[in-house]
């Protein structure tokens, strides 16, 4: 009976939180945020990883990253790709400024 009535609560609870969320609507419209005064803004980014059957996997990450200041070249100044050099490679494609 115990475990019932609070399985019960935990129900309840949980009903009531998806239900008064639910309600909640902004009547404001959605306004696209100012990115102007940003050093830099990463406008696309991608990663596709790839296993084949016999073991060799590869992994393509490309990005836009739309440049805005010169703090942000400064933090894109030098690109670094994190891998093991014990049992990865890596192969730049190209870089394109």
């Amino acid at each position: 009976m115990f475990i019932d009535l609070r399985l019960f609560i935990v129900f309840l609870a949980f009903a009531l939180t998806i239900h008064s969320s639910h309600g909640q609507v902004s009547s404001k419209p959605d306004a696209k945020p100012d990115y102007s005064k940003e050093a830099f803004v990463i406008e696309q980014t991608s990663t596709r990883i790839v296993f084949e059957n016999d073991g060799i996997g590869t992994r393509e990450s490309s990005a836009r990253i739309r440049i805005q200041s010169d703090a942000g070249v400064q933090h894109y100044a030098l690109l670094t790709f994190p891998y093991q050099n014990s049992t990865e490679s890596v192969d730049i494609d190209y870089v394109r400024v």
